[in-house]
């Protein structure tokens, strides 16, 4: 389950919030930073990535405590979606929805 409010990103499960932080809304680039609906953590590369509904993908850092607990999250890089002639998605086809 997944659930979005405002500029606050609620982490779920079993339906109980067992965190909430706060996302900045803009990316580093300045572009807006929202719409987000399929999430999925990158071990190797220890980074977090979203897809958003404008066709972006965008990678995160995690800020953690001494206790391995997540306390921010952090934008370093947004990618536009590409179809398979590496053209930026655009209008429907942009919005992945998941991953």
């Amino acid at each position: 389950m997944r659930a979005f409010r405002a500029t606050r990103w609620w982490m779920t499960a079993l339906a109980e919030p067992v965190a909430e932080l706060a996302l900045p809304r803009t990316t580093p680039a300045g572009a807006p930073l929202g719409g987000l609906s399929g999430l999925v953590w990158d071990a190797a590369g220890q980074r977090l990535m979203a897809v958003s509904d404008r066709g972006q993908l965008h990678h995160f850092t995690l800020q953690r405590d001494a206790k391995g607990i997540v306390q921010a999250v952090h934008p370093i890089e947004t990618v536009p979606l590409r179809d398979a002639d590496q053209r930026p998605l655009t209008g429907a086809s942009a919005d992945a929805e998941d991953l």
